[in-house]
């Protein structure tokens, strides 16, 4: 009696699945980031002048927050320049 049901119940579903198989769009995938912003932050050590290492952190963070946002402003054009076309 269980395999009637299922059978009765088969191609509804390949039907309505079917249906879903359509609607999926194929993703491209993102182009490599440039070398400049791939490359990791630069991380200075702490040396016995706390003067001078505070100073070397906050360049090198800095810079961080430089790359950080020079990669969201290339991922922002990129998915702007997608949206255009």
């Amino acid at each position: 009696m269980r395999y009637v049901r299922f059978a009765a119940l088969a191609p509804f579903l390949m039907i309505f699945l079917s249906g879903c198989a359509r609607s999926i769009e194929a993703i491209s995938p993102l182009p490599p980031l440039p070398v400049s912003l791939a490359a990791p932050c630069r991380m200075p050590a702490v040396k016995r002048d706390a003067v001078r290492s505070l100073v070397d952190h906050r360049l090198a963070l800095a810079e961080c927050r430089r790359r950080h946002g020079r990669t969201v402003r290339f991922y922002r054009r990129l998915r702007a320049n997608k949206k255009k076309r």
